[in-house]
């Protein structure tokens, strides 16, 4: 199932994306493909969302542990 914030990293909206992120979106939330944002902005080469994302998706994962 894709979200709002997985959308958003594929398509390389990095406004969206950071909005989103702002608002409350889980930035290590997976799709059926087992990817999450970051790994979207990668793949199809979106540098501006991996800014935004990297970091909040590091934090995240950081807080999980």
């Amino acid at each position: 199932m894709a979200t709002p914030l997985l959308m958003a990293s594929l398509y390389g909206r990095a406004d969206m994306v950071s909005f989103l992120l702002e608002h409350g979106a889980d930035p290590v939330w997976i799709d059926d493909l087992f990817q999450n944002g970051l790994h979207k902005a990668t793949v199809y080469d979106s540098h501006d969302v991996f800014k935004v994302s990297g970091g909040n998706v590091l934090k995240k994962r950081s807080s999980l542990v």
